[in-house]
């Protein structure tokens, strides 16, 4: 290379991506990059015309060079510094490091190049085209998708929804709290049964609670049981605390009103007799799995219900019996009289 010794090429970064300009904002952006550095020729910065030669690599050294050699004939150096712009084609800036190879010579030579070592890192400014060319858009405070319409699929190349993940006998979806060992966990288990699975430190199992001691809602891993206000269920549903049910009736009160039309005691006893229930609470209905099932509200109404009623029937009763007995009372005098 004449009688000159190329010593190095300081790489002062890469300034930007070249961005195709395009007519429509759904038209892609291009592949090309502008990429700046410095040559030192000797021991001065290097002024005239030079050629170069571009090899992208995936290691520092040895490793596979990715798609062609690019060639920069008469390029103008100037105080040392040069400018040009860089296109390796698609596919090659895929999130893994890149290495750039850069070879020289004279601008007016036909010669041989003399390859600068080291390689250069790539910045990750190139990697701006693995996201752009994906509808991704980094403002500098969060990284988005740009449209409504875009779609984000983990495992899958054609997502259907906003966020599609795919996976396959394995936990799809993971977040774990590695200070307490907490995990929610969404995915499939090997019989292909979807779960959502929220696993608290102290046990296997799903917890909902604001505070530490998983007594909010607790399910129970082994049995299903499920435990509100405990973290110990006895059965299917094992309430600790008060319960209250609000947007239903569940008081009985009107029976007290003057506009209340309660049976006679006879009417009452004739229909729990012909019915096999007692009037106001809903006869036993049975599921299609033979199980006993009742609307709570209603049947916790109904028996307010009839308790009342029978209090009102009971005091009818105890004027009755006491009108009988000032009855008798009456007759033994007159009887006694008699004598």
């Amino acid at each position: 290379m004449k009688s000159r010794n190329v010593l190095m090429m300081l790489i002062l970064g890469l300034n930007m991506i070249v961005c195709v300009v395009q007519n429509s904002q759904a038209d892609s952006m291009g592949t090309a990059f502008t990429y700046q550095g410095r040559f030192i020729d000797s021991i001065s910065p290097a002024v005239g015309s030079y050629d170069f030669e571009y090899k992208l690599y995936d290691a520092l050294t040895g490793g596979t060079q990715l798609g062609n050699a690019i060639y920069k004939d008469n390029l103008d150096v100037v105080d040392g510094y040069f400018t040009t712009g860089l296109d390796f084609g698609t596919g090659v800036f895929d999130g893994e490091a890149r290495w750039l190879e850069i070879s020289v010579r004279p601008g007016d030579s036909t010669g041989s190049y003399t390859t600068l070592n080291p390689r250069q890192e790539l910045t990750p400014i190139p990697y701006v085209m693995y996201v752009e060319d994906r509808g991704w858009v980094d403002d500098g405070t969060v990284v988005r998708l740009d449209t409504a319409t875009d779609k984000v699929g983990i495992g899958s190349s054609s997502p259907t929804a906003d966020l599609h993940v795919t996976g396959l006998n394995d936990d799809i979806f993971k977040i774990t709290d590695t200070f307490n060992s907490n995990e929610l966990r969404i995915g499939t288990d090997a019989q292909m049964t979807g779960f959502l699975r929220i696993r608290p430190s102290q046990g296997d199992g799903l917890a909902i609670t604001g505070n530490n001691d998983l007594t909010s809602v607790f399910v129970e891993a082994s049995s299903g049981y499920v435990g509100i206000g405990t973290s110990n269920p006895n059965g299917l549903l094992d309430v600790n605390g008060k319960i209250y049910q609000r947007g239903i009736l569940l008081h009985a009160d009107y029976v007290f009103e003057p506009s209340y039309e309660l049976e006679s005691i006879e009417e009452h006893s004739q229909y729990m007799w012909q019915h096999g229930h007692i009037k106001a609470v809903p006869k036993a209905e049975k599921n299609t799995e033979g199980q006993e099932v009742i609307e709570i509200g209603a049947h916790l109404r109904g028996v307010v219900e009839e308790l009342e009623k029978a209090h009102i029937y009971i005091e009818q009763l105890n004027k009755r019996v006491k009108e009988l007995e000032e009855k008798l009372a009456r007759l033994e005098v007159q009887e006694g009289g008699a004598k």
